[in-house]
């Protein structure tokens, strides 16, 4: 195993265990790197791949900060739904229903056009729709 990842592995359980709480600033990379006995480019890639994963956020001139998991934050990190005046706020949403149908044959043939069989990615093996190139549903 990569030592980066040793070193990923550990910065994870830290935030895990309580360590490094949600918001909380990492050492700099001079003492993380000390901390950990590796070099601070080693460190620098287990951090790079953190921030990746919205693990850790890094705040320029200040610092590199375990991320927050509030629902807006993660409604905004996906969705950038703002209003004219700036603010930021969640849209209200309504489920008007929710209905669980077999498919009949002529409508998954109107889904899947005959052509090639190739699985859909993330199917399951032995899946029965086929699959084109220019077929988008």
């Amino acid at each position: 195993m990569p030592l980066y990842r040793a070193v990923r592995r550990a910065l994870l359980k830290a935030i895990e265990d309580g360590t490094l709480a949600p918001g909380a600033a990492l050492p700099n990379e001079t003492e993380l790197a000390a901390a950990f006995d590796v070099a601070i480019g080693t460190l620098r890639r287990a951090v790079d791949d953190l921030v990746a994963e919205h693990i850790l956020v890094r705040r320029q001139g200040r610092g590199t900060f375990v991320a927050t998991h509030t629902r807006d934050r993660f409604l905004f990190q996906f969705f950038h739904v703002e209003r004219s005046d700036g603010l930021r706020d969640a849209p209200d949403v309504e489920l008007l229903a929710f209905e669980r149908v077999r498919m009949d044959e002529r409508s998954q043939q109107r889904r899947c056009p005959p052509g090639p069989a190739r699985p859909r990615s993330g199917s399951r093996t032995g899946s029965s729709c086929r699959v084109r190139p220019s077929c988008t549903t």
